[in-house]
């Protein structure tokens, strides 16, 4: 009988490190007699750490049950089966549900579990909290007493739809961009990794090298060389892990993308026609008044303004006229005689005779 206590403890003190995991998962698989006690305590203690660990915790219900097969450990595949319902509840943090989501899409290409219960996990991880308790309850039934075939035929379907609206309804570009433009430094580090991994030139598998050493400073030479190719080697596996693990990642923003682009489009589809139909509208709409327009008799020329008459050209000044009873003449201004004075006053005066002398 395990102690509770210390498999709580080491369940509590996983880390994020490789080896952390793959030393847990194969401490768990060791007691696989124990298995739905050891799940019991897993849930236990993933219902009240932090959402960082509660991923860790899921990284090692994901090392197990991959392993469990090739162990002959079967057991806790039915065990982590009757819990992954509730404890998918736990872990929707918009931090950690993309991880917990890539983890539960490696079940499905692998078959770890049926593709019909992983649908289910997924729609649970991705929908509201009401939609949620629906179908965890759906997924602790017995399939072979749920209904009838044609009533699975269409529970299907609407779990995939719910799936894929709260899907695009979270996908975010900007993090499809940053998640590719890191796994292309990831590839620049793996490949760097992989030049400095094919320059060492130590072959630990070769039994004619071990039996060539003769004494303990050639063992402990052997042993030094023998334990940096492996670090070397570990740090590269580590690295190639992490590369499947990013590019599926990428590949499921890239396949989330496309049916957020292609929802883009329809809706985009949408507004245009929207817009064409409104144009045709209005032209109809143009002819009809045009119409009506034309039904109308002509109007009459309009009575032309008054302000017509301010346009006619101004008088030009008129030259001065002379005074009838101006008898003005021209000033002589020679000196008469006497006589021709005589006579100018004669005429003057009105006589036509000349004077006497």
């Amino acid at each position: 009988m395990l102690n509770e206590d210390n498999v709580q403890q080491k369940l509590e003190c996983i880390t994020s490190a490789q080896d952390s995991i793959q030393s847990v998962s194969l401490w768990v698989i060791h007691h696989k007699s124990e298995s739905n006690q050891l799940v019991k305590i897993w849930l236990k203690v993933l219902k009240k750490v932090d959402v960082s660990q509660k991923l860790l915790l899921f990284y090692l219900c994901n090392d197990v049950v991959q392993n469990c097969k090739r162990k002959q450990a079967v057991e806790f595949l039915e065990s982590f089966k009757g819990v992954l319902g509730e404890s998918i509840q736990l872990v929707k943090d918009t931090t950690i549900k993309p991880k917990v989501l890539r983890i539960l899409n490696i079940w499905q290409e692998r078959n770890v579990y049926k593709a019909k219960f992983i649908t289910k996990l997924k729609a649970i991880l991705v929908t509201p909290s009401p939609v949620s308790k629906e179908v965890y309850k759906a997924t602790k039934k017995d399939p072979k007493s749920n209904g009838t075939k044609e009533s699975k035929a269409k529970e299907t379907p609407a779990v995939q739809k719910i799936d894929s609206a709260q899907l695009l309804a979270e996908f975010k570009p900007q993090l499809f961009i940053h998640k590719v433009t890191d796994l292309r430094k990831l590839e620049l580090e793996n490949d760097i990794k992989q030049q400095q991994l094919s320059k060492v030139k130590f072959d630990e598998s070769s039994l004619d090298t071990i039996k060539q050493l003769k004494d303990k400073t050639q063992g402990n030479e052997f042993s030094k060389n023998f334990e940096e190719a492996v670090a070397k080697l570990e740090s590269t596996v580590k690295y190639l892990e992490q590369d499947v693990n990013d590019r599926g990642e990428v590949i499921d923003l890239a396949e989330t993308s496309q049916l957020f682009y292609d929802e883009q489009y329809k809706e985009a589809k949408i507004v245009v026609n929207a817009y064409r139909n409104f144009g045709t509208r209005i032209n109809n709409m143009k002819k009809k008044v045009e119409d009506i327009k034309n039904k109308f008799p002509a109007t009459p020329s309009p009575i032309p303004s008054p302000t017509g008459l301010l346009d006619a050209p101004s008088p030009e000044p008129t030259p001065p006229q002379e005074d009838p009873n101006d008898y003005a003449d021209p000033l002589d201004m020679d000196i008469d005689s006497d006589d021709e004075m005589k006579q100018k006053r004669g005429e003057l005066l009105g006589f036509n005779m000349p004077f006497r002398v």
